[in-house]
């Protein structure tokens, strides 16, 4: 058995965050969440992530691009009680599930937060860069699960990610009518096109969840459970999209049926 360790999401942010890491001549304003034209998703997803946890202690030199220093140990999780800006985003976020981004409007979220309206714009610039923000608030911790199953060492990587994905269609399955909210696929579907930077941080969340299940494909395929010459990652991120197409075809068709059909598929794709 071997040892425990951490996720390889929380690896990567506290790689990150052990030390000083600085960018290119750009300028970019990482305080309010802006993502840099320069920066790869990868960067602007870890170091979003590091952000909203609430551990930057100093952000210099905007002359020099971004510059950042994190102390204390990386927590996703944000007392929603007592953090207004947890509360708006929990609030905010909510409501743009259900409305959209373009059926959401600022007066909405701050009301359903309680919050006065400038209490909005003394945490995010505006409306867009709050949606970035609440992609990230809303999936960290998912990827945090999702990282910390396929980590697990009381079963192999196949089981791992099968026993994943088993479980998701379980819950969806003791559902009296079974739905589900695609907030990065509602958002990309209204945003991606005319907000680059919301197109950035979404491609960073959907590459870090393929990056994820590639690595235990990796594991999978050295430990002889895929053939020698499978590429994990085009493996990966070709799983992730059928799950996404067989959450979709299950909120049209409003049965469970689609998500049986592809684990029965994935269990045959993941045979040696």
């Amino acid at each position: 058995m071997r040892p425990k360790t951490k996720s390889p999401m929380v690896t990567s942010m506290v790689k990150v965050a052990s030390s000083t890491e600085s960018g290119g001549d750009c300028g970019c304003r990482l305080q309010s969440h802006q993502y840099c034209k320069k920066a790869s998703p990868r960067e602007a997803f870890l170091v979003s992530a590091i952000w909203l946890s609430g551990f930057i202690t100093g952000i210099n030199d905007r002359n020099a691009g971004y510059q950042f220093k994190v102390t204390g140990r990386i927590v996703v999780r944000m007392n929603a009680i007592q953090d207004k800006r947890a509360r708006i985003l929990a609030a905010g976020t909510e409501v743009m599930l259900l409305k959209g981004y373009n059926g959401t409007g600022v007066q909405e979220i701050t009301q359903n937060a309680g919050v006065p309206k400038g209490s909005f714009y003394h945490y995010f610039e505006s409306k867009e860069d709050f949606a970035i923000q609440a992609l990230h608030y809303y999936y960290l911790p998912r990827l945090e699960r999702f990282g910390n199953a396929l980590q697990a060492d009381d079963a192999s990587p196949r089981e791992r990610i099968l026993r994943f994905y088993r479980d998701l269609v379980g819950y969806f399955a003791n559902q009296h009518e079974p739905t589900h909210q695609c907030f990065i696929g509602s958002l990309c579907h209204e945003k991606a096109g005319d907000s680059q930077p919301i197109g950035y941080a979404a491609s960073a969340i959907l590459n870090r969840s393929s990056e994820l299940l590639a690595n235990c494909l990796v594991e999978a395929r050295d430990a002889g459970e895929l053939p020698a010459d499978q590429d994990p990652h085009a493996l990966g991120a070709f799983i992730g999209a059928a799950w996404e197409g067989a959450l979709l075809r299950m909120k049209v068709d409003r049965q469970i049926g689609p998500l049986r059909v592809f684990i029965s598929q994935l269990e045959r794709l993941l045979r040696p």
